[in-house]
């Protein structure tokens, strides 16, 4: 009787963990719908264990020419173009994740099909075309 008491006690301290942060305490218990390992849905502002002060804040919907001085002391009226809107829109969050997803997966060559006829074909992520239909419809060549 006594062993199934300390066994019962033994299970409700492991299952009663608690998530400790600068301004309250959140029994596991109260969340039925999440796994206690998930990560929380939005980060933590105050940390009880640490607090991180050397990371940039995310750069989204920042317009990218009119915060590169020396891109605008180089580009006059003549030289501009449309490179003023192309900052504009290029400094959206989904270009960004378009640029992350291009450089993560990098283009693949495939030289054979499957029968083991040469076809030497290189298949890019979509972002990659994203992004090259970007730069067509502001004028940027390649370098």
């Amino acid at each position: 009787m006594q062993s199934s008491r300390l066994c019962n006690a033994i299970q409700r301290a492991l299952f009663q963990r608690t998530i400790v942060t600068s301004t309250e305490t959140i029994k596991n218990e109260q969340i039925s719908n999440q796994s206690s390992y998930a990560p929380p849905r939005q980060p933590l502002k105050q940390q009880f264990t640490h607090q991180v002060t050397n990371q940039v804040p995310p750069l989204e919907r920042v317009d990218l020419y009119e915060t590169d001085l020396a891109l605008k002391e180089f580009v006059t009226n003549e030289n501009c173009g449309r490179i003023k809107e192309m900052g504009a829109e290029v400094g959206a969050y989904h270009w960004f994740e378009q640029g992350h997803k291009a450089n993560k997966y990098t283009p693949t060559l495939h030289q054979f099909d499957r029968y083991g006829q040469r076809i030497d074909e290189v298949q890019f992520h979509p972002a990659y075309h994203d992004l090259m239909r970007l730069g067509m419809r502001y004028g940027v060549r390649s370098c």
